[in-house]
Order: structure tokens, then C-alpha cells, then sequence
């Protein structure tokens, strides 16, 4: 199997073939972040939550992980990519090791979606989705508050939270 080029979104204003090129204006772009259960305390291992939000319609999916191993991250973004119900285009991904690295990178090159890192300058430019980081955390701190959650147990009971806020958050008022 041939490794395919990664794409990054910057890209597509330049790309020959005109593919993709829709993505900021149709349903498809989206912006993953995760968000940590810690409590008081970073110590130990603990549950994190993977939220990613389509920036044009809003669709939004939430899933908690173990850790910010790679095999959770991306077996939560595969999940996301299944759940939503329109191909997904491109990633700008905020910061953070857990998304940028070459896992992820070739995960998005796999499935022909378009991926970018945001640095912080890009971060605080306007037109920047800043909205959705923080429609994000507000998200997962709404539902599962500032709690520390760290057993496989935990994580199951935020797993059935979460199926019931992605079909509340994205079924049609």
C-alpha cells in the first residue's frame, strides 16, 4: 500500500483538481479538541473526552477515551467520522500532541481528509473558530462537569451520557 501525500487545509485553494475545495463552505470541516476529567489535580492517568464539531452546521460528536494514547484518539476520531451524517473534509487541529503527530497525520492521509495544525498565532486571528473551542468545552463541562473521572466504569456511564447529548445537541428543534 502507497502512503498518500497529506493535505493540509491551507492547501486547497492551490489544489489542481479542484476536489475538496468546498470544504469552509459545505458541511465537512471540522475542529476536534479534547478536553481533560481531572478534577483539582493532572496527576495520574485520567479519562479525557474527544469533541469534534463540524464548524459550518455545528454537528457535534463526543467521546470519551482512556488517555491521550494515539489508539484512543484515533479510534474516538474514526468513531466521530462514522457517526456524522455527511463526509468529513478536513481537520484544523488545535495544538496539542494528541492530534498532531504522525498517527493522526497519516490516519487523515488514509481516509483523504484534509488536516491542518493551527498554531497559536493562526489560533488568534480573526475568522479563527474560536466559537467552537469553546462551544466544545462548555460542552463537556455542562454535561459532565469539573469532576475527576479515571476508572473503566466512569468512562462507560460518560459513554451513555455522551450517545444521549449527540442525539439531543444534533436532532432537529
Amino acid at each position: 500500500r502507497r502512503p498518500r501525500p497529506v493535505r493540509w487545509l491551507s492547501q486547497l485553494h492551490q489544489d489542481p483538481q479542484g476536489r475538496r475545495a468546498r470544504s469552509r463552505l459545505s458541511p465537512g470541516s471540522s475542529r476536534p479538541v479534547t478536553v481533560a476529567h481531572c478534577g483539582p489535580t493532572l496527576k495520574g492517568e485520567l479519562t479525557r473526552t474527544v469533541n469534534m464539531t463540524d464548524v459550518l452546521t455545528g454537528w457535534t460528536f463526543t467521546r470519551s477515551i482512556r488517555n491521550n494514547a494515539e489508539k484512543h484518539i484515533i479510534s474516538a476520531l474514526d468513531a466521530a467520522v462514522g457517526y456524522v451524517p455527511f463526509p468529513v473534509l478536513g481537520t484544523d487541529f488545535v495544538g496539542g500532541s494528541e492530534f498532531i503527530n504522525h498517527s493522526v497525520v497519516r490516519w487523515a492521509g488514509d481516509l483523504d481528509i484534509y488536516s491542518r495544525p493551527l498554531t497559536p498565532l493562526q489560533e488568534e486571528r480573526p475568522g479563527h473558530h474560536r466559537t467552537i473551542e469553546s462551544k466544545n468545552n462548555h460542552l463537556v463541562r455542562r454535561y459532565a462537569f469539573h469532576y475527576r473521572y479515571d476508572t473503566s466504569e466512569e468512562r462507560e456511564v460518560l459513554g451513555r451520557l455522551w450517545d444521549q447529548v449527540n442525539v439531543k445537541l444534533n436532532s432537529p428543534r
